[in-house]
């Protein structure tokens, strides 16, 4: 049960994260996607929760990056054209 709502929260988390670009939104799907994935392992110990468990343990990492992006990326100004 436990791990059906915490992929149900990594699902929202992250459709809201990639909609509205927030970084505080991608730290949380990370933090959630990390603990979902550390369980995973604890619970499935064949091969398949070996695979899922890293996919999510990855996955967090790819929503670090983008909070990271989020932060410290940001796009020039646009040049308008006739000055």
């Amino acid at each position: 049960m436990e791990l059906t709502l915490g992929l149900a929260a990594i699902i929202a988390f992250s459709a809201m994260a990639f909609w509205i670009q927030n970084a505080p939104l991608f730290m949380i799907t990370a933090n959630i996607s990390i603990m979902v994935g550390l369980q995973w392992f604890n619970v499935y110990t064949d091969n398949t929760g070996m695979a899922i468990s890293l996919m999510l343990i990855i996955y967090s990492f790819t929503c670090c990056g983008f909070a990271f992006r989020c932060i410290f990326w940001k796009e020039p100004p646009a040049v308008e054209a006739g000055g």
